[in-house]
């Protein structure tokens, strides 16, 4: 163990350790636009699952999946943040890595709205 290095928690005081740090990524997030945007839409779509009585499997991976979306958006915004800390400057790599983390809170985003907007729908018609 180095100098500056604490040890490591075990036990109950590693899941409070996470917990903690868990929230606090939480509270970062919360302070970004999208991410309260895609928490409005989340509460509306399961609302809307519930209401409409949608089965518990389909309610599950609903919302499974738009929990996705709230991953997708912590790794693109910690991308950003690290990318931003690197190089604050332009450059074609960084841009390429934003990129990149929109493309995938984009495509988590269509799986999620599409699953839970079809389910919605099937119910409704059928």
């Amino acid at each position: 163990m180095t100098k500056n290095t604490k040890p490591k928690r075990t036990g109950i005081a590693h899941l409070v350790g996470a917990a903690r740090y868990s929230f606090q990524g939480l509270r970062r997030l919360s302070s970004e636009t999208a991410f309260r945007h895609e928490a409005f839409v989340a509460c509306a779509l399961v609302s809307a699952m519930i209401a409409v009585r949608v089965g518990l499997t389909d309610f599950f991976l609903g919302f499974a999946l738009l929990l996705g979306i709230f991953a997708a958006e912590a790794m693109n915004t910690a991308v950003e943040e690290i990318a931003d800390l690197v190089s604050p400057e332009y450059s074609v790599a960084v841009k390429n890595a934003k990129d990149l983390g929109s493309l995938m809170v984009a495509l988590s985003i269509l799986a999620a709205y599409g699953f839970c907007g079809a389910v919605i729908a099937a119910r409704l018609l059928g």
